[in-house]
């Protein structure tokens, strides 16, 4: 999946550290097989306030490694996710 025209990266923490209030929309997906009941459990955490059992994941370049179904769910909810920046 190519960089979009235009793009600028969100993540200015450095690897090991949690940013707050990213936009998801501004993050990258890695895959695109998204299962429509895990993108649904997401949403319910949303919605619930809930928190994730485990941290939003992507990389110093803002590409997501774990976490695409919420990542989806709160950029269709439009809500920001914290995401925690882990080097690969």
């Amino acid at each position: 999946m190519g960089t979009p025209q235009g793009w600028q990266n969100p993540v200015t923490v450095e690897p090991g550290e949690t940013q707050q209030g990213v936009d998801p929309l501004r993050l990258r997906p890695s895959r695109d097989d998204l299962i429509g009941t895990r993108l649904e459990f997401q949403r319910s955490l949303i919605r619930s306030g809930r928190t994730r059992f485990s941290p939003i994941q992507v990389s110093r370049d803002g590409v997501i490694v774990d976490g695409h179904h919420a990542v989806r769910a709160a950029a269709e909810e439009g809500r920001t996710v914290d995401v925690k920046v882990t080097s690969l």
